[in-house]
């Protein structure tokens, strides 16, 4: 697909901490070659595997999948951090869940090419008055997605080491799982849009279930989650 980068200029203002801006004519490399593929294999799922019969999308899909881009690219950052430092079991998780946030970005990638959209959402919330957020309208830039760590947070993880690490990263990536479960159940409730409904709905299927080992691991090593997003 040509796409006229001049026509989607990046959206300015605050970004979450962990959230690089995506330019669509440009590789992205996040964390090597293997998650360039997966970026790139996802838009093209996104962009070609996309049949007839599908409505059009409303501004609940696009604010979606706008800002579920950002938040799986924090959910990146939290995984690269953690890399092979951590136990087989918790390094494992975090590969595993950094390559199927890659694909699924890709995808969202290739949705907003697809429809003509900008990467990052440009309106005020008036404006979008979507209910992606779990029933609390979508957010414009600069907003906090819910379940997003902070960069204190993130500043823990990267000084963090063993056991502390490990626990850390669970805390952390359980909320933030949270969080986009919420998100997706705005969209699975308000979407218009059939195939990024339907994406909606698999990842909040797989993030769940992430997150019941999650919890259990994090309870094997005598710890609690943290509280859990409402917003």
């Amino acid at each position: 697909m040509d796409v006229d980068k001049d026509a989607h200029p990046d959206v300015h203002g605050p970004r979450a901490p962990g959230v690089v801006v995506l330019r669509r004519t440009t590789a992205i490399v996040i964390g090597g070659a293997t998650a360039l593929v997966g970026v790139l294999a996802g838009i093209l799922i996104g962009v070609v595997g996309l049949p007839g019969g599908s409505t059009e999308p409303s501004r609940v899909d696009v604010v979606f999948a706008q800002e579920m881009i950002q938040h799986h690219q924090q959910a990146l950052v939290m995984a690269q951090i953690v890399g092979t430092r951590a136990g087989g079991d918790i390094s494992a998780l975090a590969a595993a869940i950094e390559a199927d946030q890659t694909r699924e970005l890709g995808q969202m990638q290739g949705y907003l090419d697809l429809w003509d959209e900008p990467l990052l959402p440009s309106a005020s919330p008036d404006d979008l008055g979507g209910a992606v957020h779990g029933g609390h309208g979508a957010a414009a830039p600069g907003h906090v997605m819910a379940g997003m760590a902070t960069e204190a947070e993130l500043e823990r993880l990267r000084a963090a080491t063993g056991g502390e690490l490990e626990t850390l990263f669970l805390q952390l990536m359980i909320r933030h799982h949270q969080g986009a479960i919420l998100m997706t159940d705005g969209m699975i409730r308000d979407g218009t849009e059939d195939h990024a409904r339907a994406l909606a709905q698999q990842m909040r299927f797989e993030q769940q279930v992430e997150n019941e080992r999650m919890t259990m691991l994090l309870l094997q090593r005598g710890a609690q989650p943290l509280p859990a997003p409402t917003s």
